[in-house]
Parts: C-alpha cells; sequence; structure tokens
C-alpha cells in the first residue's frame, strides 16, 4: 500500500484540533500540545530567529483595534525555568510589550500553544514557515529559508520515515510553487557570489538573479563588468548574453536593413515614375528605358546585400 504523502502541517502538528479554553500558566508535561495565557515578559525570543521585527507598529495598532492577539504565539518552555522561548510570534510579543509600556496593562498576557518535547529540528522548521506565511519576506530572505530547509529535511529524514517528495514540503512550507523552488535551487546553486550580493540588496531582482543562474560563471562574469559600468543589470541584459551568435547578428543587422528598405522603397517609387513616363514615348531604346534597367539592378543589389547578411530575402512576402 502507497504510503500518504506528509503535509507540513502534519509535520508540525498544526493539523491537530486546538483546546478553546485557554488553560492557566501551568503545564502538562503529558501533554505536548496545549494552550496558555503567558506574560510577554515570560518568553524570550529564539536564538535562531534571524528575522527583523523592528516593524511593528502596524502590527501593535491592529492588536489593539481587535482588542488583543488573534493569533497564538508559539512557545516551548526553558528547562529550570518559569520562561519560554518564542518559536513563533516575535513580533507580536513586541507589539505587546510596547503596548504595555503604553499603560495598556491588559495586553501584557497573550495566547500561547505551548509545545513540549518537540524536536529542534521540527521547531527550526516552524520556526521558517511561520515567518514565510506571517510576514513579507524578500527574495533573498527566501532563498535562504530555501536553503536552510534543505539541510532539515535531509537531517529529519535520516531519523524518520518522510513520504513524499522534499520539494513539495519545501514549497508548501515556503508557501511557494514547486516550479519556483526550483528557480530558488538553481540561484542558490549557480549564482556567482558578486550577483548574491547584488541580489542580497535588492539590486537585481528575482527574475533576473534567476536568468543569471542558467549561464555558466564566465558568461556571469562578463555580464557583470558591465554590471560595475551601468550599476545595474536588468532581464534583458541576461538575455541578451543567452542569445547565439546569428541572434546578435540578425541584431545589430536591422538598422542598415531598416535602411535598405527605405532605400529599395525609395528606387521602387522612381522605378513607378520611369516606367510611366515610358509608355509616352517612343523608339526601341530611350534614356528613360536605361534608367529603368538601372532602376532594377539597384533593387537586385539591395536584395542581394540583405540575403548576405541575413541568409534570406527579407523583401519578399
Amino acid at each position: 500500500m502507497k504510503e500518504k504523502k506528509v503535509g507540513i502541517k502534519e509535520l508540525l502538528g498544526l493539523d491537530k484540533p486546538i483546546n478553546e479554553n485557554i488553560k492557566p500558566n501551568v503545564k502538562n508535561e503529558s501533554d505536548p500540545f496545549e494552550i496558555i495565557k503567558v506574560s510577554v515578559f515570560d518568553i524570550v525570543p529564539n536564538p535562531n530567529n534571524r528575522y527583523n521585527v523592528n516593524d511593528i507598529l502596524d502590527l501593535k495598532d491592529s492588536i489593539e483595534l481587535f482588542g488583543g492577539v488573534q493569533q497564538n504565539l508559539i512557545l516551548k518552555p526553558i528547562e529550570g525555568t518559569k520562561k519560554y522561548e518564542a518559536i513563533a510570534g516575535h513580533r507580536r510579543r513586541l507589539a505587546c510589550i510596547a503596548l504595555v509600556e503604553e499603560g495598556k496593562e491588559k495586553y501584557e498576557f497573550v495566547p500561547a500553544t505551548l509545545k513540549t518535547n518537540f524536536e529542534s529540528i521540527k521547531e527550526r522548521i516552524l520556526l521558517i514557515h511561520t515567518n514565510s506565511t506571517a510576514r513579507v519576506l524578500s527574495d533573498w530572505e527566501k532563498t535562504e529559508q530555501l536553503k536552510e530547509l534543505k539541510i532539515l529535511f535531509a537531517e529529519y529524514k535520516k531519523e524518520h520515515n518522510l513520504p513524499g517528495r522534499i520539494q513539495e514540503l519545501l514549497a508548501e512550507t515556503l508557501n511557494i510553487s514547486k516550479t519556483q523552488v526550483g528557480r530558488y535551487e538553481r540561484i542558490d546553486s549557480n549564482l556567482t557570489e558578486e550577483y548574491k550580493e547584488e541580489f542580497k540588496k535588492g539590486d537585481i531582482n528575482f527574475s533576473t538573479a534567476a536568468e543569471l543562474a542558467t549561464l555558466s560563471v564566465a558568461d556571469q562574469k562578463a555580464v557583470y563588468q558591465d554590471h560595475k559600468e551601468k550599476g545595474t543589470t536588468k532581464l534583458k541584459d541576461v538575455q541578451k548574453a543567452k542569445r547565439k551568435p546569428d541572434e546578435l547578428v540578425i541584431e545589430n543587422s536591422q538598422i542598415t536593413i531598416n535602411a535598405a528598405k527605405k532605400i529599395k522603397g525609395n528606387l521602387e517609387q522612381r522605378l513607378s515614375i520611369a516606367e510611366h513616363d515610358r509608355k509616352n514615348e517612343t523608339g526601341e531604346k530611350t534614356e528613360n528605358t536605361e534608367y529603368i534597367r538601372l532602376l532594377n539592378l539597384c533593387i537586385k543589389t539591395v536584395d542581394k546585400e540583405v540575403f548576405a547578411v541575413m541568409g534570406a530575402n527579407m523583401f519578399q512576402e
């Protein structure tokens, strides 16, 4: 029988029903999943949390508007103390501390899901998952999240059965498509260090970084030389670097071709006038006849030159 695939919520226990009756601040060691009310001053930040937690003004206003925190923090007890370490909810903690410091003491106690006997790897996965869904992250931060998650899932799989593809778990954890997972992986694996630094600073966007990562190291370094001169790299710059020599010849010849079309149009207009005038002339050979012959020769010459550049007669419909 085929094993059922495990989603991130099942893996982290987030699919389990939660008891809505919040328990007092006393933990039950036999219950690995319970809800309690905790003072924000008894919560310490997780040392693995590398995310910016300073942008709390809007969150503080939202908490005050709704009369309290609407989503449980996720905590784990710190052994030998009465303190708790945050797994998820760092910004909510800071927002409530700020409210209390403004004299609004009712926001001191927050609802929290208490995780006891929670594996360290799961804790780190949960930290990444909550940050990927609760805030807007830069594409560089998502790339770093993916890199860390791949290591964590590989470690977890050594000790546990994990049905399904890792790529599907990565996509679900980061709330992105499997296609996007592939593009982030390519950026992490193939992008040169110079361009990774530009990506980190936000000087190149995700699409440009993903396209650059399809180039060889030598080609990326060649494009980077232009980047240092112009101060930027656009998607079109990368696409141009990927084109075949024949495609570049076509592009570089386009101005010549357009000029040739104008010349030919002018010649054909003169030819039409000359042929009209010839109808009114007599004799086997006239000045207009010779003029017409020369015009036709010029037109054929233009066609021939364009054919030599393009490999096809661009003037034929």
